[in-house]
């Protein structure tokens, strides 16, 4: 990708077919990966985004309400030849989008864990905070809900927040 990056033609979506395909034929058979990769317009309005097989990001409104960026297609490097439709949302000022790892939503405690709508609550209560008062009062969240438990994976946290104008 940072190769790629880096074109003054840079197409989203023939990159990731192009590291897929990279994975599919220099990995062991069975090896794959999700992926969410995005293009931010200079100005942050416009997020043009590729969800192959990851858990769907949180989109977060000014008004509280909620979206989940579905995956386009399938993870990378499963198959040959597969092609990854670009989808696009648009952001005012001070909306979000919350991409995260399984690890959050299936960080457990006795045999329960965090979930999907926990982790929904948490982030639009939190939404007026910056991107960073945000990802840390989540993380608090999981290990205060986790107490002495193990972690069982990673918990991997990005929040991309629009500016206010």
């Amino acid at each position: 990708f940072r190769i790629l990056c880096e074109s003054r033609s840079f197409d989203l979506a023939l990159a990731v077919q192009r590291v897929s395909q990279q994975l599919f034929e220099n990995s062991d058979p069975g090896d794959f990966a999700t992926l969410f990769a995005a293009v931010i317009s200079p100005d942050g309005s416009r997020v043009d985004f590729v969800n192959a097989g990851h858990n769907p990001p949180l989109l977060i409104r000014n008004d509280g309400s909620c979206d989940y960026l579905e995956p386009s297609g399938i993870m990378i490097g499963a198959f040959g030849a597969f092609e990854w439709p670009v989808q696009t949302v648009e952001l005012a000022p001070g909306e979000m989008i919350f991409v995260f790892s399984d690890g959050v939503t299936e960080a457990e405690r006795n045999g329960e864990q965090f979930g999907d709508k926990r982790t929904e609550e948490h982030v639009v209560a939190a939404r007026a905070g910056t991107a960073r008062e945000i990802t840390d009062r989540l993380v608090s969240s999981i290990k205060r809900f986790m107490g002495d438990e193990p972690r069982s994976d990673d918990i991997t946290i990005m929040t991309v927040k629009r500016g206010k104008e």
